[in-house]
C-alpha cells in the first residue's frame, strides 16, 4: 500500500447523492487510507465540492482544461503543495469561485470558509508514503478526466436502487447536471421521479461504460442494497478490490460499520408513472423492481 503519492494508487468513491457513498468512505477510512481534513457528516471530501462543484459549472458545463486545472489544484490541497495554492494565479481561481459560491441562491457543500481552509490546511508533506483518496458524490461527473490526472486511479461506484433514488429527496445532481450529462434523455415533460430515473439510469450506465472500459480490474461497481443484504461479501469484496489483507475482527467492525435504511422505499409510491423501458432497465441493472 505504500509507495510515492504519484505511485501510489489514489482511490475515489462516486455515485448519486444519497446512494450510500458514507458507508463506503468510513471503510476506506477504517482501513487507514486518508481522505481529507475537511469533511462534513457524510464525509464529503469539501475541497473537491470546493474547486469542482461550482455554480457556474451548471450553466456551463466546464471544459476538459478547466476540470484538470480544477484536479491540479485539489491535488495540491490534498498533498500540501502550498506554493502552488499560493501561486496568483490560483489565489485569482479562488476568488472566482467564492465569487460564484456567494452569489449562488443555494448551499453546494462548500462555502468561502472551505476555501480559507484550504489555503490554510496542508494534508502532509511532500513525498510521504501513504495513500489517500477521496469521497464526493460528483466524482463520476468528472470521471474522464480523473482518469486523465491519476490513469492508475481505483474507483468505486456505488449505486443504489435506482426507483428509491428516484423518490429520494435528494435530487441535486440531477438539478445540477441533468442538463449537461445526458440531456438528450432527460425528458422535462415528465414527473420529477420519472427525470430522476432517467438520470440515475443513464450516470449509472456511463460509469460503468467508463471505468470498465478505462480502468479494468481498477474500478469496482458496488452495490449498496446487496451490502446491506450481505455485508460479509461486500467487505471481502472492497477488501479484495483494495488488496488489503485485515483481520475478522475488523472485517466484523467494517461490516457493522452503518445499519441500513430506507431500503425499498419505492414500494410506497406509484409505479406507474415510470415507463416499462425504465422498470426493465433498472432490472437489467441487476434491481428487483417487485
Amino acid at each position: 500500500m505504500s509507495g510515492t503519492l504519484d505511485q501510489s494508487p489514489v482511490v475515489a468513491i462516486g455515485g448519486m447523492g444519497g446512494s450510500g457513498t458514507r458507508l463506503i468512505a468510513a471503510i476506506i477510512e477504517a482501513l487507514g487510507i486518508n481522505i481529507g481534513s475537511i469533511l462534513n457528516g457524510p464525509l464529503d471530501n469539501l475541497a473537491f465540492t470546493f474547486f469542482l462543484k461550482r455554480p457556474a459549472w451548471f450553466r456551463s458545463f466546464p471544459t476538459d482544461g478547466e476540470i484538470i486545472q480544477a484536479l491540479d489544484l485539489f491535488h495540491a490541497h490534498m498533498i500540501g503543495n502550498k506554493s502552488k495554492l499560493d501561486k496568483v494565479e490560483s489565489r485569482k481561481l479562488f476568488a472566482e469561485i467564492v465569487d460564484g459560491l456567494n452569489s449562488h441562491p443555494q448551499p453546494v457543500g462548500a462555502d468561502e470558509i472551505t476555501g480559507k481552509k484550504i489555503l490554510q490546511e496542508a494534508q502532509r508533506s511532500n513525498g510521504t508514503e501513504v495513500q489517500w483518496g477521496w469521497k464526493e458524490p460528483n466524482t463520476h461527473i468528472f470521471l474522464p478526466q480523473i482518469i486523465e490526472r491519476y490513469p492508475k486511479i481505483k474507483y468505486i461506484h456505488v449505486v443504489r436502487h435506482g426507483l428509491d433514488m428516484a423518490f429520494s429527496q435528494n435530487q441535486q445532481q440531477l438539478t445540477n447536471w441533468g442538463n449537461h450529462l445526458t440531456p438528450q434523455d432527460i425528458d422535462s415533460s415528465l414527473s420529477l421521479p420519472s427525470r430522476s430515473l432517467d438520470f440515475w439510469i443513464t450516470s449509472t450506465k456511463r460509469a460503468i461504460s467508463i471505468g470498465k472500459n478505462e480502468l479494468g480490474e481498477n474500478f469496482l461497481l458496488l452495490n449498496y442494497d446487496a451490502f446491506c443484504q450481505t455485508p460479509e461479501e461486500s467487505v471481502e469484496e472492497i477488501l479484495s478490490f483494495m488488496e488489503i489483507d485485515v483481520t475478522d475482527d475488523t472485517k466484523k467492525q467494517l461490516q457493522g460499520l452503518f445499519a441500513p435504511s430506507s431500503i425499498g422505499r419505492f414500494r410506497d409510491h406509484d409505479l406507474g408513472q415510470f415507463s416499462n423501458e425504465q422498470l426493465e432497465t433498472v432490472s437489467k441493472l441487476g434491481f428487483d423492481i417487485v
